[in-house]
């Protein structure tokens, strides 16, 4: 009879903490730091300057290596890319468990590729929500958009290399992740 008491008391408490914790501002205050993480690999850092908005340095990577000997014709490329964005966050609704958020960026990034290498500059827009289950832990999703200008060199297969520019704009959708302290 015991042991299935305790079930019930740990079913209590967890159904109890929502209850208790809405009655506290579950905001970031001024000075707190957040960290963040996406399903696509984007880290970010932010530095609160008040419960409704915070600056923004944010990291993502990607690197793949693929190498195919046994075929008839080896392939061997290699693929490295990394960014930075640098931007402001500002989030509205600080008393609510989900506050939409806003995010401009500015991006720096290098992409090195079996076809050249390209640097690239340009900005980044997103809007999201995130719901804040405490003032510490935070679930989100957001939509972004970047406009990128490229310049570099791309090899040519029976000639010199050439010198390219190139404008890109994307989309997409971010879940995150987020812890603050």
């Amino acid at each position: 009879m015991r042991l299935s008491l305790v079930p019930s008391l740990v079913v209590a408490a967890v159904l109890a903490v929502p209850a208790i914790t809405s009655a506290q501002d579950v905001a970031p205050t001024a000075g707190s730091w957040g960290a963040e993480a996406s399903a696509v690999g984007d880290v970010s850092l932010l530095r609160f300057r008040s419960s409704t908005s915070a600056w923004l340095v944010g990291f993502s990577g990607f690197y793949n290596r693929r190498d195919e000997d046994d075929s008839a014709t080896p392939f061997e490329a290699t693929t490295t890319v990394a960014a930075v964005r640098l931007g402001w966050r500002g989030y509205r609704a600080p008393e609510s468990r989900t506050r939409p958020f806003t995010t401009l960026a500015a991006l720096v990034g290098y992409d090195d590729t079996a076809f050249g290498a390209t640097w690239q500059f340009g900005g980044q827009f997103e809007y999201g929500a995130a719901y804040f289950f405490t003032r510490h832990v935070s679930l989100g999703a957001s939509f972004d958009l970047r406009a990128v200008f490229g310049v570099g060199e791309r090899e040519q297969p029976f000639d010199d290399e050439i010198d390219v520019m190139h404008v890109t704009l994307s989309t997409g959708l971010r879940f995150l992740g987020a812890v603050y302290f």
